[in-house]
């Protein structure tokens, strides 16, 4: 179709309560069931139709622009999903909190906490709301099941005593081998509890969005 994008049919992120298909998604979707996630979009793509919240994509595309973030998928493309509407995740995104070492200009106070001090600081009234992620409701054995790629984002993934026990769970529950890590870090600062459970449990790779560099952990 027209208005096909694989993220609805393998991809989740979380916020807070709230989950979408892609960063890009401009609206927030309560999570009922994994059978029904993105079930809306999903039904739109097969009418070939836009769906309300894939607004950008759809702006970015009206003069003929092909650089939109659907064109931009490099998981697992399995036709069968499309054909029977069917939601697998596989890629699973989760922004855990706001918890930073940092105030980067580029950022604000729902992403991180030295932001936030720093309005405090200023007496700025500040509309914003920190992220955080429930772990009552990510650590289900349900959901991980098929995931192949997780991606962390902070605040600093670092600097967050969430991370630690995400990971902790998806080794014991014996997803580690099989799963991909993408961190996204100002590379600043390093956690040796999240570095020993990278190394020694074979969760393939970390990312730091700092200076564009890749770090792999061997």
């Amino acid at each position: 179709t027209d208005t096909f994008c694989w993220r609805p049919f393998t991809d989740m992120v979380l916020i807070d309560k709230f989950y979408k298909p892609c960063c890009y998604y401009t609206k927030n979707l309560s999570l009922q069931s994994l059978e029904t996630v993105n079930e809306e979009i999903r039904n739109d793509i097969k009418a070939n139709r836009w769906n309300i919240g894939c607004d950008v994509c759809r702006i970015t595309e009206q003069d003929g622009n092909t650089n939109s973030h659907r064109f931009k998928y490099f998981g697992e493309k399995n036709p069968q999903l499309y054909e029977e509407n069917k939601f697998n995740l596989q890629n699973l995104e989760l922004i855990v909190d706001n918890n930073c070492n940092i105030a980067c200009i580029t950022c604000g106070s729902n992403s991180s906490s030295r932001w936030a001090a720093e309005n405090r600081k200023m007496n700025e009234r500040d509309t914003n709301r920190p992220h955080s992620v429930d772990l009552d409701k990510i650590l289900e054995i349900n959901l991980w099941e098929n995931v192949r790629k997780l991606t962390l984002y902070g605040g600093e993934p670092m600097y967050s005593k969430k991370v630690a026990k995400i990971l902790e769970w998806v080794v014991e529950n014996n997803f580690a081998s099989k799963i991909k890590l993408e961190f996204f870090s100002n590379g600043t600062i390093f956690n040796p509890d999240v570095i020993n459970l990278i190394k020694i449990n074979l969760i393939r790779m970390l990312h730091t969005d700092h200076a564009s560099e890749c770090m792999n952990i061997h």
